[in-house]
């Protein structure tokens, strides 16, 4: 293996979350763009060992990525040779052999929210860089809350041991700061991954909808029964386009076209677009990547999102975008932006504010000019192509 590498942990090419994927590419990129290291290669826990070859577009070129798919059984091992300094099988002497360990946590997994079982993945990818004694930079995402005991000693005791940490959002910078810990604040790597042409034209003037499914089935965990409105507003505010004369499209970001997820966002827009059934409301059927579906997001005139990577795919490329926020999440990337103002929240929107929602909405799609404007004008002063080596 060369020894002028870069391991990504954290991250998936092959999720139907298209914005997990988003994260991957945008991070390639990044990596590729400040270290000059082409040569990158994902770890990530899988059912069984096994070796992937993924194409994605970076920085102008078609690129096979390199995915090492890993068994717990060959994981604890893994940690075991690092940890006695006896390297012996691939990861580990990727590790070892790596100049670089970046590490995104699926954006937002650094974390006890989605449980102990899912943070303690994380907790094991960072142990394959601190064991070695390797330098590992965390990549902006967001970090904590925490809720229980286990979950506060062991993420401090990780983030101690994290040179290099980058945020996304106020929450994550008030729990850093809170643990008296460095960081850096930093926009969201999906950000630097290029669209990808696609053979699909999307009328002038359109206006693109993302349908989140686990919103618009509103059964899952913690947020069950938080989003009962968010249906009757997403139709309010299709009828109220569609009045207008506005074509409108309809666009997924987590699906997957042959075998539907649990919270496919395909789903839930064919039931949608079932019920109001309108000549200019059309969506995408097809299975898209994360990079064609930046182009075909960049295609539109306004868009409006409740999938957050589908937000940062529009405002990445200056097309004015409203984020229908159903976590804190949106807020800290809408800021970035300096588009505060375009966040929504719709945590428990009550039926007597609907109407006024959709005014909203309205009013600031008549804008968009000026809003695309001051987009274009954002992106080239700030520059998001630079974080201190």
């Amino acid at each position: 293996m060369n020894k002028h590498t870069a391991v990504l942990l954290g991250v998936s090419l092959e999720s139907a979350n298209r914005g997990v994927n988003a994260l991957a590419i945008g991070s390639l990129s990044f990596i590729e763009h400040i270290t000059g290291i082409t040569n990158v290669a994902i770890i990530r826990l899988g059912k069984e060992d096994s070796i992937s070859k993924i194409e994605v577009l970076l920085n102008g070129s078609t690129k096979d990525i390199v995915c090492y798919y890993v068994s717990k059984r060959t994981f604890i091992r893994s940690l075991w040779e690092l940890a006695t300094s006896r390297p012996q099988n691939k990861i580990s002497k990727l590790i070892v052999n790596a100049e670089y360990i970046f590490n995104v946590n699926e954006g937002d997994s650094f974390s006890d929210i989605y449980g102990l079982k899912r943070f303690l993945i994380c907790f094991g990818n960072s142990l394959l860089a601190i064991l070695p004694k390797k330098r590992q930079v965390f990549l902006p995402q967001t970090i904590g809350p925490f809720s229980s005991l286990l979950g506060k000693f062991l993420s401090r005791w990780i983030l101690k041991r994290v040179p290099q940490i980058y945020v996304r959002d106020e929450k994550g910078v008030e729990y850093l700061r809170g643990a008296g810990l460095n960081y850096k604040t930093h926009i969201d790597m999906a950000v630097f991954m290029e669209p990808k042409r696609v053979g699909i034209t999307v009328p002038a003037g359109t206006i693109g909808i993302n349908v989140n499914g686990l919103l618009y089935f509103n059964g899952y965990g913690e947020i069950k029964g938080k989003f009962d409105t968010y249906k009757e507003l997403l139709y309010k505010i299709i009828c109220s386009l569609l009045e207008s004369d506005h074509n409108v499209l309809l666009i997924p970001h987590t699906y997957d076209a042959g075998q539907p997820i649990w919270e496919d966002d395909l789903v839930a827009i064919k039931d949608l677009a079932k019920t109001i059934g309108h000549s200019k409301l059309s969506y995408l059927d097809k299975n898209y990547d994360a990079q064609e579906l930046k182009y075909i997001i960049s295609q539109t005139e306004f868009f409006c999102g409740s999938r957050m990577h589908s937000c940062i795919a529009a405002l990445s490329l200056s097309v004015p975008t409203i984020g229908l926020a159903y976590s804190y999440k949106f807020e800290g990337t809408f800021r970035m932006f300096e588009q505060s103002d375009y966040v929504m929240d719709i945590d428990n929107l009550q039926p007597s504010n609907i109407d006024s929602v959709v005014s909203k909405i309205l009013s600031k799609i008549s804008n968009s000019a000026v809003i695309k404007q001051s987009l274009i004008k954002n992106n080239i002063e700030r520059n998001y192509t630079v974080v201190e080596q």
